[in-house]
């Protein structure tokens, strides 16, 4: 694509931070302000592309996107900070699965509501999930789960969900590190209150 159609941001330079910089277009003007983030930019264009990009895996600043994310990512190596990222979901009147796409190092590379159920169930088949998470191209995954009832302990089916995800991922080689149910009063480890993974 040629400079009228895509602005490249520049990767690291002396002025900002590793990731996204500067639009060619202003820095061609020799316009000299900081740019921390690809949403920082005056640039329309770059940010249109940025948005794009994000979600086109073909797009030529893709690399740019996938860098940029996951060095402002958190890392989701324990419970306690899922159910943090998570909480907005204790408050929905519906089951959501979320699914969070994780890199080698845990670094969050995307999240994604994945399903919307009832007030009592949701259904999925495993083949959604990893469509998702090989989309992402990523290493593992987390699922997390509300219940609009507010209870922390599982019901059967999120349960039945599990066992289904632990052997289907140990065939697809895909690491599932953990399903989480968050509520208002907690949250419940599926890894860390079952044997599901020995």
């Amino acid at each position: 694509m040629g400079k009228a159609q895509i602005h490249l941001l520049l990767p690291h330079s002396s002025w900002v931070r590793p990731g996204f910089t500067w639009c060619l277009n202003l820095l061609e003007r020799g316009n000299k302000k900081r740019t921390w983030a690809p949403g920082d930019t005056t640039c329309p264009q770059c940010w249109s592309n940025f948005q794009e990009a994000c979600e086109d895996p073909l797009h030529p600043l893709r690399a740019y996107c996938l860098l940029d994310t996951l060095q402002r990512s958190p890392v989701m190596n324990s419970p306690e900070v899922v159910a943090r990222y998570c909480h907005s979901m204790v408050y929905e009147k519906q089951i959501i699965l979320k699914c969070l796409a994780l890199s080698a190092s845990q670094r969050l590379i995307h999240s994604k509501v994945l399903i919307i159920g009832t007030m009592t169930d949701v259904l999925t088949h495993p083949r959604e999930i990893f469509n998702y998470v090989l989309s992402q191209n990523a290493f593992g995954f987390i699922l997390v789960q509300n219940q609009p009832s507010g209870e922390i302990e599982p019901n059967e089916k999120a349960s039945e969900l599990t066992f289904k995800m632990v052997k289907c991922s140990k065939l697809m080689q895909i690491t599932f590190y953990d399903h989480m149910v968050v509520a208002l009063e907690g949250y419940y480890s599926f890894r860390e209150q079952t044997s599901l993974w020995s």
